[in-house]
């Protein structure tokens, strides 16, 4: 397991590096898709973990408020034009590590004696 999560972080790092200097437009959204796509990948193996620990009832609270946050997202991040469909990827990114920020919060707080307050499973946040 510990030389998985190494080359995984290794593996992530040379990734990174390679957009380390984006020579033009097109590299800098590759290089910010890759970035998101590796944020949005943590939170949704976040998002199964706190999943995990939730009654039916408590899964589909998070269920609604996910799908909330992230029409809020799309607003916030997109906008759909005539000329074509654009998306800040830098929003997209910080916008999508908030609510990891938010799902790391709620993991802790289910695995407490107090357990998981349904309230704050129902927050959007952002």
């Amino acid at each position: 397991m510990k030389k998985l999560l190494i080359y995984i972080v290794l593996l992530s790092t040379i990734m990174y590096a390679d957009c380390s200097d984006p020579k033009n437009d097109f590299d800098g959204v590759y290089c910010s898709t890759k970035v998101y796509l590796r944020s949005d990948g943590v939170l949704n193996d976040l998002y199964d973990e706190l999943n995990r620990l939730l009654t039916e009832e408590e899964k589909e609270i998070l269920k609604e408020s996910q799908h909330a946050w992230m029409d809020r997202r799309n607003d916030r991040c997109s906008i759909n034009t005539s000329q074509g469909f654009f998306i800040n990827m830098e929003c997209a990114t910080a916008t999508t590590r908030n609510r990891t920020r938010f799902f790391m919060a709620r993991i802790d707080e289910c695995k407490s004696s107090k357990g998981c307050n349904r309230d704050n499973l129902a927050k959007i946040l952002d």
